[in-house]
């Protein structure tokens, strides 16, 4: 009743005149059918001395009033039960509705924070193949620094031993063509230096974007420079 009464946009209000008023028509046909039945059982009482026809009379009154009731309450009866599995099937659509969007929504998210792990993976797996790489060009360079060392106290001696040799030999070529080279060996092994640390400075700038950009990075070189003592050795 309620279902109904908001259906058609009746109010509270609407609906308890609606429902007074039900009452008072049923209150008055009912008083009407009684009042039917009285007269008719009490027009009956003059056929007491015909029992055939006061049975006859009898079952018509039954027929008419209590049969029709039953047959009424029966149609009525149906409207309810086809009323309900109505709603029933309107509500078990309903539902099965709801249950398919949220399985597709959970399976949407599921198949989401897929996608964002895998990323996640691939992202650490490029921070830590760039610190390996940080790490590698430290090394080369800390190598390199330390035979730069080692070759700046060679070169002092041997610079020292070419002046002295060029004092007294002044003609001497391959006094000059190791002066040459180990100056040409002093000024490439700095470049190396410099290279190096620019490497650096581009790896550690990679690894702090690496979350948000996938450009592209200067990779160490794997060749080393020979020491300044084995290039003079060779000659």
């Amino acid at each position: 009743m309620t279902l109904s009464f908001s259906r058609y946009g009746i109010g509270v209000a609407g609906a308890k005149y609606l429902v007074d008023a039900l009452r008072t028509n049923n209150k008055r046909d009912s008083e009407l059918a009684l009042k039917r039945i009285k007269t008719d059982i009490h027009n009956c009482s003059a056929l007491i001395t015909e029992p055939k026809l006061l049975t006859q009379r009898v079952a018509e009154i039954y027929a008419q009033y209590v049969r029709d009731d039953a047959t009424e309450e029966a149609t009525i009866d149906q409207d309810i039960t086809k009323e309900y599995a109505r709603q029933r099937d309107h509500l078990e659509g309903t539902v099965r509705s709801l249950k398919a969007k949220v399985d597709k929504d959970s399976d949407r998210h599921k198949m989401e924070n897929i996608r964002i792990m895998q990323e996640n993976v691939t992202l650490i797996k490029e921070i830590n193949d760039l610190r390996r790489e940080l790490k590698t060009a430290r090394v080369k360079l800390q190598d390199l620094q330390t035979a730069m060392g080692i070759s700046r106290k060679t070169a002092a001696r041997t610079t020292e031993e070419i002046v002295q040799a060029l004092n007294t030999h002044q003609n001497n070529h391959l006094v000059k063509e190791k002066q040459t080279e180990l100056e040409n060996l002093i000024q490439r092994q700095r470049s190396e230096i410099q290279r190096l640390n620019e490497q650096i400075a581009n790896i550690e700038l990679g690894t702090g974007r690496t979350g948000t950009a996938g450009g592209s990075r200067s990779r160490p070189s794997s060749g080393q420079l020979p020491p300044i003592t084995s290039a003079l050795t060779a000659h």
